[in-house]
C-alpha cells in the first residue's frame, strides 16, 4: 500500500531521541512468534561506531531505525544516549501491547511529534514515539526517517544526508510492519551494548 513512502522510511537520525538500557545478546534476540500473539520484533538501543541507535530485531534481521546524533535537546538532559533509550523503550512497550502498527506526526503536549497512530493517521492517546525539534516539519521528519529509498542509497539513516524523500501534500502515514519487511538489514555483530 505505501511500499513506495514507506521505503522513504528512515534518514532522520538527530532529530528524535530516546533510548533503552537492555542489550540484546545473541541468545536474547527474538524467537519467531509462532503462535501470531504478540510481536516477536524486539526494540532495542545500542552502539554502532560509538553512536546510539535504537535497532529493530526481526526475524530477517536487524534493522537500524534511527542513528541518534543531534544534541538539540542536550540543555534539557536529553541527550542522544537518553533519547535513544527512552525511544526505544516506546517502541518496545508499545510492540509488546500488539499497539505498533501505523506511524504518524501530530502534536502530543503541545510539541510536534512522531507517534503510534490509527490507519487514518491519528495519533493514539499515549502513542508518542518521539518528540521533535520546534523548526522541524513533521511530515519531512516522517518521510526521511521512513524512506527506505535513501535507506537504500546511502545505507544509512542520517538526517540530512543521501537522498531526500520524494514530498508528498497530504499528511502520510506508516505501516510499520510493511516497513520493516522491506528495509535492509544490517549486520547486528557491529552493535555493542550501550
Amino acid at each position: 500500500m505505501y511500499g513506495s513512502a514507506i521505503a522513504k522510511l528512515l534518514l532522520a537520525t538527530a532529530v528524535v531521541g530516546g533510548s533503552i538500557l537492555a542489550t540484546p545478546t545473541k541468545a536474547q534476540k527474538p524467537a519467531a512468534n509462532k503462535q501470531g500473539v504478540k510481536s516477536s520484533i524486539q526494540y532495542r538501543c545500542m552502539k554502532r561506531g560509538g553512536v546510539p541507535a535504537t535497532v529493530a530485531y526481526t526475524s530477517r534481521g536487524a534493522v537500524e531505525l534511527i542513528k541518534w546524533q543531534n544534541d538539540y535537546f542536550n540543555a534539557s538532559e536529553y541527550t542522544p544516549d537518553r533519547r535513544c533509550q527512552e525511544v526505544s523503550d516506546r517502541f518496545q512497550q508499545h510492540s509488546q501491547t500488539n499497539n505498533l502498527r501505523f506511524i504518524s506526526t501530530g502534536v502530543i503536549n503541545n510539541y510536534k511529534a512522531i507517534c503510534i497512530a490509527e490507519e487514518t493517521g491519528s495519533c493514539k492517546a499515549e502513542g508518542l514515539l518521539l518528540t521533535l525539534e520546534p523548526d522541524d516539519d513533521s511530515q519531512e521528519v516522517l518521510r526521511n526517517l521512513f524512506s527506505l529509498e535513501a535507506r537504500r542509497q546511502t545505507g544509512g539513516v542520517l538526517r540530512g544526508g543521501g537522498a531526500p524523500a520524494p514530498v508528498t501534500p497530504e499528511k502520510q502515514t506508516i505501516d510499520l510492519n510493511e516497513f520493516l519487511a522491506d528495509s535492509p538489514t544490517v549486520d547486528d555483530g557491529e552493535y555493542t551494548a550501550k
